[in-house]
């Protein structure tokens, strides 16, 4: 049984009480054509194009070094910092993409049975700078989103020109 639809053409068979569909290809009716492409012959051992890492550099060039030039944020990532942290240790928490400064009051142990953590959650209280209130997220150090008070994490907030929603001298 054969049926139509567009430019393809399917063919039903029936084998051992299941239905198999396949496909019937034919030049006429596809758009393709089988020729060599340019990247046929510049395929490495590993598999990698080589051309294509070439293409991109010298037509893309390096967009966080223009970044740098632009003085606009390059993307780096935040410094690496300790996953674990003590109880009224400053830190810095980031609050929908807002780094606030704070500091831990509560470490968060989840010992349910579901939960199978690698470190521990943190609560951290800080002062929201527009409407002076005291506020307190919980923060995960495997998600990036607290940092500790140090002169690195510092210089990174003003390098990246990251948003800063308190004051620095708590």
């Amino acid at each position: 049984m054969f049926h139509h639809s567009g430019d393809q053409q399917l063919l039903e068979t029936q084998r051992s009480g299941s239905q198999l569909w396949r496909r019937t290809w034919t030049p006429e009716n596809s758009d393709m054509t089988d020729r060599e492409t340019e990247y046929a012959d510049s395929e490495s051992d590993d598999g990698a194009h080589s051309s294509d890492s070439e293409y991109v550099d010298s037509e893309y060039g390096d967009v966080r070094g223009e970044a740098q030039l632009r003085g606009l944020p390059t993307g780096k990532q935040a410094p690496a910092g300790p996953t674990t942290f003590v109880l009224r240790q400053k830190v810095w928490v980031s609050v929908k993409g807002v780094w606030y400064i704070g500091q831990v009051r509560q470490i968060v142990i989840d010992r349910s049975s579901m939960s199978v953590r690698l470190c521990p959650m943190y609560e951290v209280h800080f002062r929201y700078r527009k409407s002076h209130a005291n506020m307190k997220t919980v923060a995960d150090p495997l998600k990036g989103n607290i940092k500790p008070d140090t002169p690195q994490f510092r210089a990174y907030l003003v390098s990246e020109r990251c948003p800063v929603g308190s004051n620095w001298d708590i």
